[in-house]
């Protein structure tokens, strides 16, 4: 085995999931790439420590989209909150 790999089922998986990345690889994909390595064996085995700037950004990612998302929401609540006055004003005329 490699040494300081982990091996597991998850490597080859992990392995499948990112050959399916083609071309321009961001720095972050090039070190998820070098994370699943091959012993002699032919056994996968991945480097969990070079999965954490991954993780980090994928982190990251989510959580700028959470921002957005609860940006969106505040605005469509106010944009319903003004729909509702609207038709309370219109009700009442």
């Amino acid at each position: 085995m490699i040494a300081g790999l982990g091996t597991a089922r998850v490597a080859q998986q992990l392995r499948r999931l990112i050959s399916g990345v083609r071309s321009g690889y961001s720095r972050t994909e090039k070190k998820t790439l070098t994370a699943v390595r091959t012993d002699s064996a032919g056994y996968k085995a991945i480097a969990y420590e070079k999965l954490t700037a991954v993780l980090t950004e994928g982190v990251k990612e989510q959580q700028r989209e959470i921002e957005t998302l609860k940006e969106q929401n505040a605005q469509l609540q106010q944009g319903l909150s003004e729909l509702k006055a609207l038709v309370e004003s219109l009700r009442r005329n």
